[in-house]
Order: C-alpha cells, then sequence, then structure tokens
C-alpha cells in the first residue's frame, strides 16, 4: 500500500512541491519496516527532489528518516549525526516539541551505545524542555529513562529518588488515557522493584511488583506481573511459590495471543530447576526456550537460554557440551553489545579450556572478559578479574617453568650416563686391544713351550687387569674383568690352539657325563679365564656360565669345598 501511495506520487510529474514530500516521508518510513533498501531508494529520490526546496521542516523530518534507516542498520553513529542535524533545523524554525522528541532519541542511541554521561544530559535538557512545554507524562518519561541510566552506573541512591519524583509527578498529573497511565505506572512500579532487588530489598521489591498488577491486566500483560512477581520470589529462594508463578504466567501469556514472553519465562523456569537441582527438568525448559528462540528469532533469549545451558553443562561436568553452547552464544552477545553477558561467556569459556588443558586459549579468554569488565566501568570486579587472570598467568609460568627444569634435569642425568659408559667402552677396548696384541706376540714367539702356555697366559691376563679364575675368586662378580668375546679371539688368536694336547679326550674320559657346552666352559677354565671371560667368550650370561659350573661340580662329585678351577687345571 505505501509503495503504491508513493509510485502515484512520483510518477505524476518530475518536479514535486513540499507538500508531497511531506506526505511521502511517512510512507517511506513505514516501508522502512520490511523493505528497508526500497525504503532508502525513494528516501534519495525526495531527498534529489528537495534540493531546491527551502523548507527546513521538510529538511529536518528527512534527516530523523535518514536516522531511522541507519538504526534499521545498526549504524549508530550515521543516526546520532542525522539527528544532530534534524535537531538545529528544528531549533533554528523554533519548534521545541520536536527537537526535544529529537534529543529523545539521540539519548536512547546514547544509551544503547553505553555513553552513559552524554545520555544523561540529554534527558536532563529533554526533562527542562517537556516542563517547560507543560507536559508531564513525558517529563515523568526523562526521568524513568535517567533513573535507569543511574542504575547502569550503579548509582540505585540517585535512581531511585529520580523514580519517585517521576511517581510523584505522575499521580499528580496522570495522562487521560486509562491506557497512558496503566503503562506509566507499570513503568514506574516495575523500574522500582527492579532497583529494591538490586539493592538487595527483595520485600520492597515484591510489594512494587504487586502494584503492578492491575495496571498490567488493564494492558493485557497479566503475565509480565506474574513472571516478576516470579523472579523476585525465587531470589527470595520460595521455589515453590515461583513455580507456580512461572506456570500461570506460561498459560496467561499464551492465552494472551501474543506469546512474546515464552522464551523468557521458560529460561527462568530452567533457572529455577537448576536451582533446586533438578537438572533433568531445567534441561527440558531450557531446551523448549531454545528451540523457541530459534523459531521466532528472538537473539535475546537466545542468548539467556544459552548462558543457562552452558552453566547446567558446566555443573554436570559435561565441558565438550558447554563449550559448544558458550561458542554459539560469544557471537551472539558481541552483536548485541551484552557486555554481561559476552563477560560470563568468557569467563566461563576460560574455565572450560583450563580443564581441557589448554591454558593459552584460558588466558585468552580471561584477558577478554577483563577487557568487558573494563569496558562496563565495573571497577571492583575489574580489579578481582584482574588479580585472578595474574594468578592464571603466573601459574602457566611457574607449570613452565617447572616442566622446563625437569627436562633439563633428565638430559643432563642422561647425558652424564652416556659419557660414563662412553670412558668405560673407551678403556675397555684399550685394554682388550692391548691384551689381545699381547696374546698373539706370545703365541707367535718361538720360544713359548707347550708347558709354560697357560701360566703365560694367565700372568698375561693378571697384568693387563683381568681376573683369573682361582681358589679364592672361583666365580667373580659381574662386570669384575674386561670381555673377551670368542669373535676377537678367533679374528687374532684360537683359544683352542691354547689348550693342552688331548685335553678334551682325557676330560671326556674321566668325566664322560659332560655336555658339549660344558667341555667348553671346561677349556675356557683351563686356558685361565674366569666366569665372566667364559660368557663374553662364548656370548652367553654370566648366570648360564654359572649353571653349567654348578652342573660340571656335580657330575664332577666335588664337594661344598672343592675348587673345580684347580682340579680342571691338574688334568
Amino acid at each position: 500500500m505505501a509503495r503504491s501511495l508513493l509510485d502515484e506520487i512520483f510518477a505524476r510529474n518530475s518536479s514535486h512541491s513540499a507538500d508531497q514530500l511531506h506526505r511521502a516521508l511517512p510512507l517511506c518510513q513505514d516501508l522502512m519496516a520490511w523493505n528497508p533498501a526500497l525504503s532508502e531508494n525513494y528516501l534519495l529520490r525526495i531527498q534529489a527532489a528537495a534540493g531546491d526546496i527551502h523548507d527546513k521542516h521538510l529538511h529536518a523530518e528527512l534527516c530523523v528518516a535518514r536516522a531511522e534507516l541507519a538504526k534499521y542498520r545498526k549504524d549508530f553513529a550515521t543516526a546520532l549525526q542525522a539527528l544532530s542535524e534534524a535537531q538545529l533545523l528544528y531549533h533554528r524554525v523554533r519548534d521545541r516539541k520536536r527537537e526535544t522528541i529529537v534529543q529523545e532519541d539521540q539519548g536512547l542511541l546514547f544509551m544503547r551505545l553505553g555513553r552513559f554521561v552524554e545520555a544523561q544530559a540529554v534527558y536532563r535538557r529533554v526533562r527542562r524542555s517537556w516542563t517547560a512545554l507543560r507536559q508531564p507524562g513525558n517529563c515523568v518519561t526523562a526521568l524513568v529513562n535517567i533513573a535507569i541510566i543511574y542504575i547502569k552506573q550503579g548509582d540505585l541512591h540517585r535512581s531511585l529518588g529520580s523514580l519517585l519524583n517521576a511517581l510523584e509527578l505522575a499521580e499528580t498529573n496522570p495522562p487521560a488515557d486509562e491506557k497512558d497511565h496503566a503503562r506509566l505506572m507499570s513503568t514506574l512500579y516495575n523500574t522500582l522493584g527492579g532497583i529494591h532487588k538490586e539493592a538487595g530489598n527483595l520485600a520492597k521489591a515484591e510489594e512494587y511488583c504487586r502494584k503492578t498488577i492491575p495496571y498490567y491486566s488493564r494492558l493485557g500483560m497479566h503475565y509480565l506481573a506474574l513472571t516478576n512477581l516470579a523472579i523476585i520470589h525465587l531470589e527470595r529462594k520460595q521455589y515453590y511459590r515461583g513455580a507456580i508463578l512461572f506456570k500461570k504466567a506460561l498459560a496467561s501469556n499464551r492465552e494472551s495471543g501474543y506469546p512474546g514472553e515464552t522464551g523468557n519465562i521458560l529460561v527462568n523456569l530452567g533457572e529455577l530447576y537448576l536451582r533446586t537441582g533438578k537438572r533433568g527438568i531445567a534441561r527440558s525448559h531450557i531446551h523448549q526456550a531454545l528451540q523457541w528462540a530459534r523459531q521466532e528469532q528472538k537473539n535475546n533469549i537466545l542468548l539467556m537460554a544459552l548462558e543457562k545451558l552452558s552453566r547446567l553443562e558446566l555443573e554436570c561436568e559435561h565441558y565438550n557440551d558447554a563449550l559448544s553452547a558458550l561458542q554459539e552464544a560469544l557471537p551472539l552477545a558481541q552483536q548485541q553489545g551484552a557486555l554481561h553477558q559476552e563477560q560470563i561467556v568468557h569467563e566461563r569459556m576460560s574455565r572450560v579450556l583450563e580443564v581441557g588443558q589448554q591454558p593459552q586459549k584460558a588466558l585468552y579468554h580471561a584477558k577478554a572478559a577483563l577487557q568487558c569488565l573494563k569496558q562496563r566501568s565495573d571497577r571492583q570486579q575489574f580489579w578481582s578479574a584482574a588479580f585472578e587472570w595474574n594468578r592464571k598467568l603466573l601459574e602457566q609460568h611457574e607449570l613452565t617453568q617447572c616442566r622446563n627444569r625437569k627436562t633439563i634435569r633428565s638430559l643432563e642425568t642422561e647425558l652424564q650416563h652416556h659419557r660414563m659408559a662412553l670412558h668405560e667402552n673407551v678403556v675397555a677396548l684399550a685394554r682388550k686391544d692391548a691384551l689381545i696384541a699381547r696374546l698373539q706376540e706370545r703365541l707367535s714367539s718361538s720360544q713359548c713351550d707347550e708347558h709354560n702356555d697357560v701360566e703365560a697366559i694367565q700372568r698375561l691376563l693378571i697384568e693387563s687387569g683381568h681376573s683369573v679364575a682361582g681358589e679364592n675368586n672361583a666365580a667373580g662378580p659381574p662386570g669384575s674383568s674386561i670381555p673377551v668375546t670368542e669373535s676377537d679371539l678367533r679374528s687374532r688368536a684360537s683359544w683352542q690352539a691354547l689348550l693342552p694336547p688331548a685335553f678334551q679326550e682325557e676330560l671326556l674320559r674321566r668325566y664322560p657325563g659332560l655336555s658339549n657346552a660344558e667341555v667348553k666352559v671346561c677349556s675356557l677354565i683351563k686356558v685361565g679365564l674366569n666366569p665372566q671371560d667364559c660368557a663374553d667368550t662364548l656370548l652367553l650370561s654370566y648366570r648360564t656360565i654359572e649353571t653349567h659350573r654348578r652342573n660340571i661340580r656335580k657330575k664332577m662329585k666335588l664337594g661344598r669345598h672343592g675348587n673345580i678351577d684347580r682340579l680342571i687345571r691338574a688334568i
């Protein structure tokens, strides 16, 4: 309808009068609600047509329409600039009423941007203007907005004074329309109840909430009064009464035909059951609120429901589900500019990531929560959060330093073991090479005879630092000698050549029960090697050689004090 009327206005001729453009602007603003792009197109055509018309009212209304379009696009800086131009134009034509309305819009934008000092100054001017224009109803609205600003700044005493002044003015000068009066009084009593609830005076808050019931009933919004009253019962830990009131509010809201508060009631019901420990019922109500918010595209309710769901999952220690809910809630909080919810989301994400052993990400979210508190100008919570963030940072540094110290100690110990092992191997190799060289020289000597071979080799072993099996060291401790392997002896001098002739035949003749391995051990004992050297030569373990020696003693029928080495060397 609005589009057809606009097409009819612009289709008549190329030049348009001020009256036609005045009629086109409201139609353009009506079109803005469902098609902002088309509305912008018509605004540009109106602006082009109004270029040659010297009508300051028309130009001021055009600035207001541009500001509305900028607000639809969330471009609040452009909206503020357009409203400032409109205010200046209305001031020049001395239209104080329109100028005051534009200032109210400016105050709302300042409040939305969190610029409370500027918003407070604007609403003070608005209050003076409405007082001069003798419109007490609008003056009450200005006082209520000033009280809301004081609440945002945390000054409850001043906000209470402003609201009481507004209540007195509304009672002495009630609006003529009954619905306007009901709307104004319900807002006042509801805000007063909210201030007393913030101050901790829940009895007074309940008293003011009960006063809103008849006014909300006149407006057909009885469920709002019930919801506010139930929230106060929830704060007073009167959960049974709160649940009854929430259910009545939910039924009343569904019967009203405008179920706009369904999601809020469901979220508060979930909070109530969460506090009473009924997590299953709480989860059910919160999921219903999520479904309703997604269906109705209510991002504020969706954010509240996700925040409650993350708290529920944290209490149940379902950290992955809590993290997914928080990740969905974070962009919503940033988009809406809800610093308090954004701070809560960052703090919980920091807690979840700290449990999940991701300290770097946990620190990032703790710092983001700190920035949100700084923007909110909440000094007490800011310093508390700053202390907590510094504590986490110190804990992480201490943990990193402890891990580094442990790693350094383990590496130093390992390096020391490797150095000791390398030194022992170098010494052993040197002694082994010297021993083998001397054995080879002795065997190749033309002066050595068969009778003195064993004694000469024993002397060489003793001079080289090897222990020789005897009466007092028949079973020397492991590691007491340098290993001489069979491969080393075979490569340079065979230990078989060191044996007297027919030693093995004589040994088997005397003791026919000996096995081949036991015969080899007896041969090495005859040569003069101790048990560890035997083990290294035959590539066996020390315990295996000891087992062979024990079996040889049994087969030779030696007693406890018999010397196996002496017996074998005597053969």
